[in-house]
C-alpha cells in the first residue's frame, strides 16, 4: 500500500490502517495498493467493504499472472464536509490470504475567509453622473495551509459593478474585492455573486439594496417664489424657510454654491451643509443685511444632493435708502475780508 509520500507492507490477517488526512471538498486523493503475485499459478483477487459515495477502489475484481503486479486505486473524493472513521475494507485472494484496511479521511472546504456573505446597500438615490456611489469591500482571506485561488462568476451591471480578477493566494494572504452599487431605477435590487475556488466549489455573496428618487424639496411649496420685499439699506431682514426630506434615503445637503453667490446680494443663508433623515425638516435661516441701494433682483436657492441639484426657491428682493451727493466737490469762495462772511449756494441730487 503506498503513495508519493511513501508505502507500507499489509499482513494477511492483521488490519493496516490508512490514513488518507485532510482532502478539500471535491478534490480527489488516491493511493495505490500494489499486489504481486511471487506464486507459480495465477491469483484471483476481490474487494468487499461497506458502500460510500466518497471512496471508490477500481479495479473491485481483477487476476493476477504469475509473477505479475495488480496496482489497485483506493481514492478518496469528498462532496461536503465529512469524516470517514475506520472504514473496513477487505481485499480476499482467492483460496488464499485476506488483507484487512482500516481507512480514515476528513473532507473540508479550503480555509477561505470571506468578510461577509451577505451586503445590503440599503436605500439609496439613484446614480447621477459625477455622484460617489455606494461602496462595500469584501475582504477574502487564505486561512489554509495550501494556495488558494478564486475567480468571479459575476458580469457587472450598469447597477452593479466588481473589481475581481482572477486571483491566487498564499497561505495567510488577503485581497480586496470592492463592489460598487449604482442603482438606475426606482426599485429593489438583489443579485448574487459566486465565487469558484478552486475551480472545485462556490461561495455566493448576496447583494442587496433600493434605488430611490431624490424628494428634497421645501415644505410649503409656495414658498418657491420668495419675495424678501423693498428693505432699507443699513437694516436686516431675517426669515426662515422649511426643507423636507421626503424619500426614504438619508440626504446629506449642500447649498455652499448658492450662499456664496448670494453674498453678491448681501443676503446671507444658513446652513450651508446640513443632513435630513428620511422625513426629516430642517430650517434655512435668511438674512438680508443691504449695504447699498439694489435694484430689483431674483436669485436662486439651488439645492445639490448625491449628485442631483434642484432649485428650492427663488429669492425675491431690492434694497432701498436716501443717499445725497453734492453737484460739485469743491466750493471756491475767492478774497474774503477779515471780520465778514460770504455765502455759496450748492446744489445737489438724490442718487
Amino acid at each position: 500500500w503506498g503513495e508519493k509520500r511513501g508505502a507500507a507492507q499489509a499482513v494477511p490477517g492483521q488490519t493496516l490502517a490508512v490514513d488518507f488526512g485532510e482532502v478539500h471538498v471535491n478534490e480527489t486523493r488516491v493511493k495505490t495498493v500494489s499486489l504481486l503475485n511471487t506464486g507459480k499459478y495465477p491469483i484471483e483477487f476481490e474487494w468487499k467493504t461497506a458502500k460510500s459515495r466518497m471512496l471508490t477502489i477500481k479495479p473491485e475484481l481483477g487476476s493476477v499472472g504469475k509473477g505479475g503486479r495488480a496496482d489497485i486505486k483506493v481514492a478518496f473524493h469528498p462532496l461536503t464536509e465529512s469524516r470517514l472513521a475506520e472504514h473496513l475494507a477487505t481485499m480476499q485472494v482467492v483460496n488464499g490470504p485476506r488483507f484487512l484496511f482500516s481507512i480514515s479521511a476528513a473532507g473540508r472546504k479550503p480555509l477561505l475567509h470571506f468578510s461577509f456573505h451577505t451586503i445590503d446597500f440599503g436605500p439609496c438615490f439613484l446614480h447621477r453622473q459625477g455622484a460617489q456611489p455606494a461602496t462595500a469591500t469584501l475582504r477574502v482571506t487564505n486561512e489554509d495551509a495550501h494556495d488558494i485561488g478564486y475567480v468571479a462568476l459575476f458580469d457587472s451591471f450598469p447597477h452593479l459593478e466588481l473589481v475581481a480578477p482572477p486571483t491566487n493566494l498564499v497561505p495567510g494572504q488577503s485581497e480586496s474585492v470592492v463592489i460598487t452599487f449604482m442603482p438606475r431605477e426606482a426599485r429593489a435590487y438583489a443579485e448574487l455573486i459566486s465565487f469558484e475556488i478552486n475551480g472545485l466549489y462556490r461561495v455566493n455573496i448576496e447583494v442587496t439594496g433600493s434605488g430611490h428618487e431624490c424628494d428634497v424639496a421645501l415644505a410649503n411649496p409656495a414658498q418657491f417664489n420668495y419675495p424678501l420685499g423693498a428693505v432699507k439699506v443699513g437694516t436686516v431682514l431675517e426669515r426662515r424657510i422649511k426643507v423636507r426630506n421626503g424619500s426614504a434615503v438619508t440626504a446629506v445637503c449642500s447649498i455652499e454654491a448658492a450662499a456664496e453667490r448670494l453674498l453678491a446680494w448681501d443676503l446671507r443663508v444658513r446652513p450651508t451643509v446640513f443632513t435630513l433623515r428620511p422625513r426629516e425638516t430642517t430650517d434655512l435661516e435668511l438674512a438680508y443685511a443691504p449695504s447699498r441701494r439694489m435694484a430689483a433682483f431674483a436669485e436662486e436657492l439651488a439645492l445639490e444632493v448625491a449628485g442631483h441639484v434642484r432649485v428650492l426657491s427663488v429669492l425675491n428682493g431690492s434694497a432701498v435708502g436716501v443717499e445725497l451727493k453734492l453737484d460739485t466737490d469743491m466750493v471756491f469762495f475767492g478774497a474774503v475780508v477779515a471780520d465778514s462772511r460770504t455765502l455759496r449756494r450748492g446744489g445737489g441730487r438724490d442718487r
